[in-house]
Parts: structure tokens; C-alpha cells; sequence
């Protein structure tokens, strides 16, 4: 199963058991991020191997932290579509884009990967109440593996989380409540109640050192996509955001590992009205500072002052030699318009990076021949209000012969 040794102080570099229960660093209060025998893992994963196990994150298993398969849940998460782009790719004049549809995971969003490790780790732990903080997809999702799982899923929203993942939340069983605040307020509320409570709920949120450990899967299905290489730059729309970090780590792994030879470069995108890491990233900065923000329509990436999670982006943009870009209320409308001609339905948060991508090949950073990779986060049925801001839906017609034939002519001249 996993080969598990233990939790490294990201900061001090402490080391940790493999079986506390802290979140934080005892020493310094840095995050904490699992460590593997690679040796052992070695000799028992091979493409081979991944290929021939049943498709979801869990083929990777030696590389995830739980130890008990018998306390895994799943609902089937990861191994969601990665199609080459037709419509994008040709106009920004790409031979090579294509795009990952997290949309397609079991409750809409990327969410599941990391919330299905999330989930194992509190039933091998032998939590019964799990908690997070939550703009709405982590919710939805925790509150499905929660269901999955036999556990009481406990959340927290903004007032501004949109009416079709809170209805999903309720629909698994979550137990809601809704805060009249933001995003950033709730985070903040939270934090308070889990210090004392702590003892009783397994907390899944953003300081959780096994939850994002699910995001390195990203990295392994890539791979495994493109032979055993990866393209050379990936896209992913950003908020704390771990995804690139996990993203980075994973590829780290496959290479120490000895199953592919190159990493790419890692672009965070978030909304120009809540940007902190791209202004520290602009500025030349090595820490994240708190934002001004306004609202947005991506409010997945509504989080002004991501902390040493952001600090932990800026390291790996750099690393890599990637970039930070914000992109405005409109190309993010623009960039849902560009996914839907793909036939992908996005919901705001998801399509950033296609705006993103569309600057940075004007820019020239970009170029014709590069292999590029795009992940949408979430499907667009997560916020149908977006959706409906760019769509008129037609009135009924009578229901005459006459009638229909008429528009049918109008509509395909």
C-alpha cells in the first residue's frame, strides 16, 4: 500500500511520524508535507503497473498516504478527460494544447482528488466528524465522500457560495451553515472553532498536510498521457493554490523515480480582482501579502491572503520557470465562451486559464510548437447564474408546422 514515512516541517525541515494528527509544524507552525520511500516504490510502480490497475487516482497509490486500503473513499475520482483543444489551440495558433476537464470528477471539480484522500485519512484515523471552510466545492465534495464513507460532514460557507453547490452540499447530507460574511471571513471564523474542537472534527481544510496530496495525480496522469514526458507548460487556475505546488511534487516524484526525464512550467492564473500572488510574483516578492479584492465571478479563487501556501506557489512558479498572470471579469467570460466552442461546460473559476494562455502566447512566452496543458477545475453546472449572464434562452414557438419550419430556416441562414 503506501510507502508512507513521514511528515517534513516545509520551514525547519523537522520530521514528523507518519501517524500524528497535527496539521501544523510543532515548531515553527509551517505546513507540513508527507514523505515517501521511493526506494521501495521503485521496485512495485512502473507504467505498466498504473496502467493495469482500475482507473483513479488510487493506481497511484504507493504515492498517496493512506496505509489501510480498507479504509479508502472512492467514488472513482481522477483520471478525468485530457482531449487536445480544436477550437483554442488553432486560433492561438498551438499544434500542441490540450485541455484536462476536472469537471468531469464524480462531484464537478478538481476538489475530489484531494477531498477522496481527505476522507481515507479521517475514517484510518477514526474521525467521525469531518470539517472545512469552503467557497463550495470542497463542500460539495466533502460532503459526498463523508456520505460515501458513513462520516458526518460538517461546512461553512460565505453568503456568496452559488445556490447550486449549496444545494449539492445538502443534498450528500452536509450539515450547512452559512456565514453572512466572505470568503475570507469565514476562513478566518473557522480557524477559531477548530482550535477548539480540533480534539473531536477532522479538519480538511487549507493547513491539512495529507489533503492536497491528492493534486499530485494531476502530475502522474499527464505523464502518462504524454509517454512518459511532460508538456512544457501547464495552466491552472489559482487560489491558495496547492494545485501547483502538488502538481510540481508530483512530477519531482516521477522523476526520482526514473519514470520521466523532464518538468514543465507551471502557470498560476488568478481573477485581477483578487490577485495576491501575481502582485507578489510581479513585484519580485517572496511572501504573499493580504490583497485588496473586489468581487469576481470566479469565486473559487476569492482569497486575498492565501499565506504560506501562496509563499509555496511563488517557490515553484520559480523552479519551474513559469509565470503568474490575472486576467479581467471579461476574458473570463470570454475564456467559459472559448470552452463551451470545445464542448466543455465550465464554470468561471475553471476557464481562467484559457485567457491566460491567449496572453501569454501574445506575449510571445508561448510559443507555436510548445506542448501546453490547460486544467479546467469545475463544470459549468456549478453556477448556472454565470452561465445565464451570457445566455438568452428562447421562448416557446407555437406549435404549428409553420412555425417551426420558419425558425428552423432563420436559425441556419
Amino acid at each position: 500500500m503506501s510507502s508512507l514515512v513521514s511528515l517534513a516541517c516545509v520551514k525547519c525541515r523537522q520530521d514528523l511520524p507518519k501517524t500524528t494528527r497535527l496539521l501544523r509544524c510543532p515548531q515553527c507552525q509551517g505546513l507540513l508535507d508527507p514523505r515517501y520511500d521511493y526506494d521501495a516504490i521503485r521496485s512495485v510502480l512502473t507504467w505498466e503497473i498504473a496502467r493495469q490497475r482500475p482507473r483513479s487516482i488510487w493506481r497511484w497509490r504507493e504515492l498517496l498516504p493512506i496505509e489501510d486500503e480498507h479504509c479508502i473513499v472512492s467514488l472513482g475520482e481522477g483520471d478525468t478527460p485530457l482531449v487536445r483543444s480544436i477550437r483554442v489551440g488553432p486560433t492561438l495558433g498551438l499544434r500542441h494544447l490540450h485541455i484536462m476537464n476536472d469537471g468531469m470528477n464524480p462531484t464537478g471539480s478538481l476538489k475530489d482528488r484531494s477531498m477522496a484522500v481527505v476522507t481515507s485519512k479521517a475514517v484510518e484515523f477514526g474521525y467521525r466528524v469531518i470539517a472545512c471552510d469552503s467557497s463550495g466545492n470542497k463542500a460539495a465534495s466533502m460532503s459526498a465522500y463523508a456520505a460515501r464513507a458513513g462520516l458526518v460532514s460538517l461546512v461553512f460557507c460565505p453568503n456568496t457560495t452559488p445556490p447550486q453547490k449549496l444545494l449539492q452540499i445538502i443534498a450528500y447530507g452536509g450539515r450547512l451553515v452559512i456565514v453572512d460574511t466572505d470568503r475570507d471571513g469565514v476562513a478566518r471564523l473557522y480557524s477559531n472553532l477548530m482550535q477548539r474542537r480540533k480534539a473531536e472534527w477532522y479538519d480538511s481544510g487549507v493547513s491539512n498536510p495529507f489533503r492536497y496530496e491528492g493534486k499530485k495525480t494531476y502530475a502522474y496522469e499527464i505523464a502518462e498521457a504524454f509517454a512518459g514526458r511532460a508538456p512544457d507548460w501547464i495552466l491552472h487556475p489559482a487560489a491558495g493554490s496547492m494545485s501547483v505546488v502538488k502538481n510540481w511534487k508530483g512530477f519531482g516524484e516521477l522523476e526520482r523515480l526514473g519514470l520521466v526525464r523532464n518538468k514543465p512550467r507551471l502557470v498560476a492564473v488568478q481573477s485581477q480582482n483578487c490577485a495576491p500572488i501575481v502582485a507578489a510574483y510581479q513585484t519580485d516578492r517572496r511572501t504573499v501579502s493580504s490583497v485588496e479584492h473586489r468581487p469576481t465571478i470566479a469565486g473559487g479563487l476569492s482569497i486575498p491572503n492565501p499565506g504560506d501556501l501562496g509563499d509555496l506557489t511563488l517557490q515553484v512558479i520559480r523552479e519551474s520557470g513559469g509565470t503568474a498572470v490575472a486576467v479581467t471579469e471579461d476574458e473570463i467570460r470570454w475564456g467559459m465562451q472559448e470552452l463551451w466552442r470545445e464542448g466543455i461546460f465550465s464554470e468561471p473559476t475553471g476557464a481562467v486559464t484559457v485567457p491566460a494562455l491567449h496572453r501569454l502566447v501574445e506575449e510571445g512566452k508561448i510559443r507555436s510548437g510548445d506542448t501546453v496543458v490547460c486544467i479546467v477545475t469545475g463544470t459549468g453546472f456549478k453556477d448556472l447564474h454565470s452561465v445565464e449572464d451570457q445566455i438568452s434562452i428562447p421562448r416557446p414557438i407555437p406549435a404549428t408546422q409553420s412555425a417551426i419550419e420558419e425558425v428552423t430556416q432563420r436559425l441556419l441562414e
